[in-house]
């Protein structure tokens, strides 16, 4: 097998390109084309299909690229080989889940861009979908990296971080008689203003995981409000709280600005309700990997980021209970 020949149908992998791939190498396109074609006769298989103006890996292209990904970036040669190759615009391929809300995505394509000088900072993109669509991607190395909040099983897998998110009873801060951004109180103390505003809930989809745990809570408590709002966007199912449309329960992470600015008061024990999970998942064995190891920095930056959002929320004693017709 030549090797300057896995090398390329590498790179153009990793690129997601021919175009950018020759860019980075400094080859033409039409030569690079050239190499990957005669990889794939001397090989037997075809690695590639053609979608549109998108290449695709085959199965053959996945095994041969699996492969081509451990040996560049697992074994011993990885330091020569990145050595070799500037990390001027490293493309970095990250995954979230559609669960999860949004701004954990900017976030952490902040914290990311922080890891690299200004003269070399990486090319960053990020796929959204469905969980099991996004870790078969991981799987196949098309993804460097998957945020998610249901941890896969698979050996080939591992969990590179956590954020442990506690959820709180989430209502407009425009509510009458409940000013206070957030209020300390119990489990039942929660359903009695329930019952006391007449409100019906803000919640998520049977679909999300988050609307798993609230299920599970409520059954817990013996407890069925009814439901006003539902959906599996969790921005329009905060944006329904803020507006007075149904109350919730939200991670506080989600929602630390609206109520630091009043938009929403939470309330119950002040370590959360109940605790709510999101994991970093990657391939087994590319923690120290180029790119991997900088988005797993960015995740556990996030977790000091949240930890001092949160302690900037002031939880007040004591709530006072007034019925609707009050």
């Amino acid at each position: 097998m030549n090797f300057n020949h896995l090398h390329y149908f590498y790179m153009v992998v990793r690129h997601g390109s021919i175009s950018a791939a020759s860019r980075d190498l400094h080859v033409s396109q039409p030569s690079l084309s050239s190499q990957i074609k005669t990889f794939e006769k001397n090989l037997g298989v075809s690695l590639f299909e053609r979608k549109g103006n998108k290449l695709e890996l085959t199965p053959s292209g996945k095994t041969v690229y699996s492969s081509a990904a451990q040996m560049f970036e697992l074994s011993a040669s990885i330091s020569e080989f990145v050595n070799k190759t500037s990390h001027q615009n490293l493309p970095i391929h990250i995954g979230i889940a559609d669960e999860i809300e949004r701004p954990f995505a900017v976030n952490l394509v902040k914290n990311l861009t922080k890891k690299w000088k200004k003269k070399d900072p990486p090319s960053i993109s990020f796929t959204t979908g469905l969980n099991e669509g996004l870790l078969e991607k991981l799987r196949s190395w098309t993804i460097d990296a998957v945020i998610t909040n249901r941890p896969s099983s698979f050996e080939d897998l591992e969990i590179a971080g956590t954020l442990i998110l506690p959820i709180f009873f989430a209502v407009s801060g425009g509510t009458q008689n409940y000013k206070k951004n957030a209020i300390s109180c119990s489990t039942k103390e929660i359903f009695k203003i329930l019952r006391a505003m007449g409100r019906g809930f803000s919640i998520p989809s049977s679909r999300l995981k988050l609307r798993e745990e609230i299920d599970e809570f409520m059954s817990k408590e013996n407890e069925t409000p009814p439901i006003t709002f539902e959906s599996d966007n969790l921005a329009t199912v905060i944006r329904a709280i803020i507006d007075d449309i149904g109350v919730g329960f939200v991670p506080l992470a989600y929602i630390s600005r609206e109520v630091t600015k009043n938009e929403i008061t939470i309330f119950g024990p002040k370590d959360g309700l109940w605790k709510h999970t999101l994991f970093l998942m990657i391939k087994r064995g590319r923690a120290q990997s180029p790119g991997v190891f900088e988005i797993t920095q960015a995740f556990d930056d996030l977790k000091q980021e949240i930890l001092l959002a949160s302690s900037k929320i002031h939880f007040s004693s004591g709530v006072e209970i007034i019925s609707k017709g009050s």
